[in-house]
């Protein structure tokens, strides 16, 4: 069995939790390299508000699960979208063009990303291409 670092957290309570504002509502990020020891597992919950957007991103390396909590979004994989609702799921692949939008109601997901940490390497953790086509277009019809 792996030996926990020094300090490693196993448990953690709600005060621990990292939180970040973000323009298009919060993010509470419940496993993460700064609030868990997880090697392989980011889960973030967040919560959009009406007519925000996580706009056409990609993850390098990362393979991604989006869980709807409550509300609906329009999420979009590649070319392809979907409205989604509380019990939905959509997986997006690792390096596979992705962003989500919100409807006329809050929406609270569940974000979980693997791997969450790197060996020995610094990844970015995301990658904007809003001034790429196709998905500039995209971003345009939505007027």
């Amino acid at each position: 069995m792996k030996e926990m670092p020094q300090g490693g957290h196993r448990f953690v309570g709600p005060e621990e939790l990292l939180v970040e504002a973000a323009e298009r509502g919060s993010i509470e990020w419940i496993s993460h390299a700064t609030v868990t020891d997880a090697e392989q597992i980011m889960i973030a919950r967040a919560v959009m508000e009406p007519g925000q957007m996580h706009s056409f991103h990609y993850h390098h390396r990362r393979e991604e699960v989006i869980y709807v909590l409550e509300g609906q979004l329009e999420q979009w994989i590649g070319e392809e979208s979907r409205i989604l609702g509380p019990g939905d799921i959509a997986h997006i692949p690792a390096d596979m063009i992705h962003a989500t939008f919100t409807l006329d109601a809050p929406v609270k997901f569940l974000a979980i990303l693997s791997p969450c940490q790197f060996a020995g390497e610094e990844v970015p953790f995301m990658k904007g291409v809003d001034d790429q086509e196709p998905w500039k277009s995209h971003l345009a019809n939505r007027g």
